[in-house]
């Protein structure tokens, strides 16, 4: 079984800078995104053969650590946790959540 663990974060920089103007999230509404994140993981993967954990990273509001264990290849276990956050992104305007790969513990 294979483990790989990300970490989850919002970055107002990567949003487009047409829709950064208008549809700025404040810091309470991110961080209520964060806090709505293992919710949605667990929602996504109900149906795969991917095991989901999520949890707030310590010393770090605004970031979640998400390991996944499968049986599935790191690709195939990264491009269904990308599907994931872009689908998030994209029904929240203003919010970019960034992917980021954490070293093997």
């Amino acid at each position: 079984m294979q483990t790989i663990e990300y970490r989850i974060f919002h970055s107002k920089e990567g949003v487009p800078k047409a829709e950064r103007a208008g549809s700025s999230l404040s810091l309470s509404q991110v961080r209520r995104e964060l806090e709505n994140l293992p919710t949605a993981l667990h929602l996504h993967f109900t149906t795969s053969s991917i095991e989901v954990e999520a949890e707030s990273l310590s010393g770090e509001p605004d970031g979640v650590r998400v390991t996944l264990k499968s049986d599935q290849t790191e690709v195939e276990m990264k491009n269904s946790l990308v599907q994931c956050i872009k689908k998030l992104n994209q029904q929240k305007p203003g919010l970019c959540l960034l992917m980021e790969r954490l070293p093997s513990s």
